[in-house]
């Protein structure tokens, strides 16, 4: 099969675009030009990110800070803690789960095993 390369239409409002019109002026009067290549595993672009896949793909940086609020819970809920504490994060996390079950629609939803 041949590679191909789809059509996307430029967002005139998005961040890379809005980038780009603050660099047009400078890459006209100096020589600017990089070519990263298509896969950099090293040198100065290396861990560069793209702004369109950083500004579109932000749930990245969301999913992150997720897992730094479960870090955070779970470190509060060891053993010997509080039972409150404990009672608490579960009854939250139980109505986050039940919010998520009812986003997601019918026949979508994590079983969980409730264990007494």
């Amino acid at each position: 099969p041949r590679p191909v390369i789809f059509p996307h239409r430029v967002d005139l409002d998005g961040a890379a675009f809005k980038a780009w019109c603050d660099e047009r002026k400078d890459c006209a009067k100096f020589e600017m030009y990089q070519n990263p290549g298509p896969i950099q595993l090293s040198g100065p672009s290396a861990g560069r990110i793209a702004t369109s896949i950083r500004d579109k793909f932000s749930y990245l940086r969301e999913l992150e800070r997720m897992r730094t609020f479960l870090s955070a819970i779970k470190r509060r809920c060891r053993p010997g803690c509080d039972p409150r504490t404990v009672r608490i994060a579960s009854q939250s996390l139980s109505t986050l789960q039940t919010v998520l079950d009812e986003l997601m629609g019918p026949g979508e939803q994590i079983q969980t095993r409730e264990t007494k």
